[in-house]
This record gives C-alpha cells, sequence and structure tokens, in this order.
C-alpha cells in the first residue's frame, strides 16, 4: 500500500493528529529551510493554495536588516557564531511544517 503524506503546520497539530491515529506508526519528517524539500513537498507545501501560508513582512529598519541578514547568511562564520551565542536565550521552537509518513 502507498504511503501517506500529511503536512501538519505546528506541534499542537502533531499532536492533534497523534490523538486522532493512535494505532497508526508514522515516522516525522521536519524540514529547516527550502533546500531540504525535493520538487514534490516543494509543490505541495508552498505552491498549493490550499495548503501554503502567505505571511507579509514589514522592515523598519532595511539598513539593520541588510546586516543582520549578512551576518545570519553571509559567509563569514564568525558574526553568525556571536549572533547566535547572544541571542541564543531568546530562541524559541517552533516548527512550521511537519511532514507525515504514515505506514498503513
Amino acid at each position: 500500500m502507498a504511503k501517506k503524506y500529511y503536512y501538519l503546520k505546528d506541534d499542537t497539530a502533531l499532536e492533534e493528529f497523534k490523538k486522532a491515529h493512535p494505532n497508526k506508526s508514522f515516522t516525522v519528517n521536519r524540514f529547516k529551510g527550502l533546500g531540504e524539500l525535493d520538487p514534490d513537498e516543494t509543490e505541495e507545501t508552498l505552491i498549493d493554495p490550499e495548503n501554503r501560508i502567505i505571511k507579509q513582512v514589514t522592515v523598519s529598519d532595511v539598513k539593520a536588516a541588510d546586516k543582520l541578514f549578512d551576518d545570519l547568511m553571509g559567509s563569514a562564520v564568525i558574526p553568525r557564531k556571536l549572533y547566535i551565542k547572544e541571542h541564543s536565550q531568546e530562541a524559541t521552537y517552533n516548527a512550521e511544517w511537519f511532514n507525515k509518513r504514515i505506514r498503513d
């Protein structure tokens, strides 16, 4: 039998799914970024209007945002490490998508 895939938004949805399917065996995949998705997963989660979530982001300080983006995504390692060290206590865990692979 073919595997079924379910995409859930957060931990609350995962817990609800577990309660609704108490005797099922499944695997949870968590994706950190777009580069981890294969083309089918990208289509299902980002392109399909029925599944995607679009949020508008407003930046009030473009120069600060550009510097932060460069610190976090640029090729220099030290600014990224410093940022993580300085801000690690502020982090909260909130995965946006879970890929559920249900085995029947």
